[in-house]
C-alpha cells in the first residue's frame, strides 16, 4: 500500500483551510484526534510525536503559540481530517489494519514538519516549565 501524502493533503487543502479559520471547531476536532491516538495501539511507536503535532495546533488555535508556518498548520489540519474520516483509504472499522493508512499519513507529517516539531518542543518546555 502506497499513500501519496502530497496528493492526500492537496485533496484536503480546502477543508483544512476552512478548519483553520474556525478555531472552535479545530479545537474540538484536535481533542477528538488526541483521544483517538491515545487509545489506538497502532500509534504506539509514533504516539509522542503525533500528540506533539496535535498539541502544536491546539496551542496555535488558542493563540498560545505563533511560531509555526501556515503550510505546517495545513498539513496538521489535513492529517486530523484524514484521521477522523472513518472511510479513508483503509476504512477504520477493518480490525487490525484500519488505522495503518492513518499512521502512514502521520509518519509522513512528522517527517515533513520535524523542524517545526523540534522548535515547538523547545518552546513548550520553556512555556510549561519556567
Amino acid at each position: 500500500m502506497k499513500i501519496d501524502f502530497d496528493k492526500t493533503m492537496h485533496k484536503l487543502q480546502f477543508q483544512a483551510t476552512k478548519l483553520l479559520g474556525d478555531r472552535t471547531r479545530l479545537s474540538k476536532l484536535t481533542k477528538k484526534a488526541m483521544d483517538m491516538v491515545t487509545e489506538k495501539h497502532q500509534f504506539s511507536e509514533i504516539k509522542e510525536d503525533v500528540l506533539l503535532s496535535l498539541h502544536l495546533i491546539w496551542d496555535w488555535s488558542r493563540g498560545n503559540y505563533k511560531g509555526v508556518s501556515k503550510k505546517s498548520l495545513l498539513m496538521i489540519a489535513g492529517s486530523i481530517l484524514y484521521l477522523l474520516n472513518p472511510f479513508d483509504l483503509i476504512p477504520d472499522f477493518i480490525l487490525g489494519i484500519g488505522f495503518l493508512d492513518d499512521v502512514t499519513i502521520f509518519l509522513s507529517l512528522i517527517h515533513r514538519i520535524s523542524d517545526e516539531l523540534n522548535k515547538y518542543r523547545h518552546w513548550r518546555q520553556g512555556y510549561y516549565y519556567e
